[in-house]
């Protein structure tokens, strides 16, 4: 499956961004492509838990993107997969994401691409505005 190096990279500026999403929008799926990338860039998730996510679990966030949110759930159930695969009833996979990620990465010459790219996005990019790592420590290290 890995035909790209485990030396997987953030996309840190805005034009490697844009870039990334050029491609996105010329897929067979562009919308579901194009609004997962920008939700993972976004929140900071991991893939595995981003494709499991069904349209009622994002409704009403209040999210950096809540008008992608808004415009994309548009007319969806809140039953439905976020992020639905071509099967009927599934969701799309991490390997299929994956695949589609290792596609574009091609078209951009990088081999520094994979689905741990979104996080590793979102993390440089809120450290370049916060310059605060320990605000994402949600559950207090034990000390002892």
């Amino acid at each position: 499956m890995n035909n790209l190096n485990y030396n997987v990279q953030p996309l840190r500026t805005m034009e490697e961004i844009q870039d990334f999403q050029f491609w996105l929008r010329r897929t067979t799926y562009a919308e579901r492509d194009s609004f997962l990338f920008l939700f993972g860039i976004n929140n900071g998730l991991r893939m595995s838990d981003i494709i499991k996510l069904r349209v009622g679990d994002i409704r009403g966030i209040d999210k950096p993107v809540i008008v992608e949110i808004l415009v994309y759930t548009e007319g969806k159930k809140d039953n439905e997969w976020l992020f639905p695969s071509r099967q009927q009833g599934g969701h799309i996979t991490r390997d299929r994401v994956y695949q589609i990620y290792a596609d574009v990465a091609k078209k951009l010459e990088r081999t520094d691409i994979g689905t741990h790219t979104l996080r590793k996005t979102f993390g440089y990019h809120y450290y370049k505005k916060t310059k605060d790592i320990d605000s994402t420590l949600l559950i207090p290290v034990n000390t002892k």
